[in-house]
C-alpha cells in the first residue's frame, strides 16, 4: 500500500471515527453477502460481486491502517489458516459438511426464495423428528 493510499485512510479514521467506520465495514461485507446470495440463487452476476470484493478489499486495507498490522503478521496467520484448510480438505470424513438447499446455477432466472425456505424447514423437521425418536 503506498503512503497515499494509507493518507487517505487515516483520514476516513479520523474523520468518522471507529464506531462509524466498523458499521461500513459490516455495510460493505453485507452487501457482498448479498450479492453472493443472488448469484446463487440465478439472479445476480459476476460484476456486481466484483464491485463488493472491491469494497470489502478498500475496508480490509482500512483496518489494517488501523490497527497497524504488517503484511508480515498478516501472512504468518494465513499461512497456518491455509494449513488447516489444506489438512480439513485431505480428511475423507471431516466433521464439517456444507449443506446447500439451494440449486446449482443452470443460467435461469430462478425468484422463489419461500420455496428454499420452506425446503428448509421440512428439512430441519425431519432431523428433530429424527433425534426425538
Amino acid at each position: 500500500m503506498n503512503k497515499q493510499t494509507k493518507q487517505l485512510y487515516n483520514q476516513a479514521w479520523e474523520r468518522w471515527g471507529f464506531s462509524e467506520q466498523s458499521l461500513i465495514v459490516a455495510e460493505e461485507f453485507s452487501e457482498l453477502i448479498k450479492e453472493l446470495s443472488k448469484y446463487n440463487r440465478d439472479i445476480g452476476n459476476e460484476k456486481n460481486i466484483l464491485q463488493e470484493v472491491a469494497d470489502c478489499e478498500i475496508m480490509i486495507e482500512q483496518i489494517k491502517t488501523k490497527f497497524n498490522f504488517s503484511e508480515k503478521e498478516i501472512t504468518k496467520i494465513k499461512k497456518i489458516k491455509l494449513e488447516k484448510l489444506r489438512k480439513f480438505l485431505e480428511t475423507e470424513n471431516n466433521s464439517f459438511k456444507v449443506f446447500n438447499i439451494f440449486p446449482k446455477r443452470t443460467g435461469k432466472i430462478k425468484k422463489r426464495p419461500l420455496f428454499y425456505l420452506r425446503k428448509l424447514e421440512r428439512i430441519i423437521d425431519e432431523k428433530t423428528k429424527r433425534k426425538q425418536t
